[in-house]
């Protein structure tokens, strides 16, 4: 991936964007004057070529909601260099509050396993080999920010090769494709 400290326009990165909305709460505010209902929304967008954003919205209907996440989301994006265009390079692991998420790496044509909230995030990204587990606190906001922290943390094979002083070549061999 790039460094943290690099942003990037939704209109700079290829492909065609979509998004999925991972979870809707219905919320309630007591005041004086009654219960105020709003509603709220998790929505994951990628364009299925390494690049992926996470961003919640709050409106007073789900449209409404939904247009706020996505919004925030495209505001909010990841790049991650995918090896052979289909998985990650090595395994990373990331923290929210009390929750752990580890992706793994694994062969090409392995296939994607883990829970919905974690399929729903790598599939937007484009990666279809890959296992992901999470630790600890299971909620959907939570699975998703540590997702996103572990994706920030991945490093390409260039990368890799480049610190250890190596060729790619060698470093492909040693994951044994």
């Amino acid at each position: 991936s790039q460094a943290q400290d690099e942003s990037f326009e939704v209109d700079e990165l290829p492909g065609k964007w979509s998004e999925t909305i991972v979870k809707v709460d219905r919320v309630q505010k007591v005041t004086k004057g009654g219960v105020v209902m709003t509603y709220r929304t998790l929505v994951v967008v990628g364009n299925a070529q390494g690049a992926g954003g996470f961003g919640m919205g709050r409106g007073a209907n789900p449209a409404e909601a939904v247009a706020r996440g996505i919004r925030s989301a495209k505001k909010n994006l990841v790049v991650v260099d995918r090896f052979k265009n289909a998985g990650l390079v090595h395994t990373v692991e990331g923290r929210h509050n009390n929750c752990k998420v580890v992706l793994r790496a694994v062969p090409p044509g392995y296939g994607m396993k883990g829970s919905r909230t974690a399929k729903a995030v790598l599939t937007q990204m484009g990666i279809s080999d890959c296992t992901a587990k999470a630790h600890g606190r299971r909620n959907a906001f939570s699975v998703v920010r540590a997702m996103f922290k572990a994706l920030a943390r991945h490093q390409s094979l260039a990368q890799i090769a480049r610190l250890r002083g190596r060729r790619i070549v060698e470093l492909e061999w040693r994951r044994g494709i």
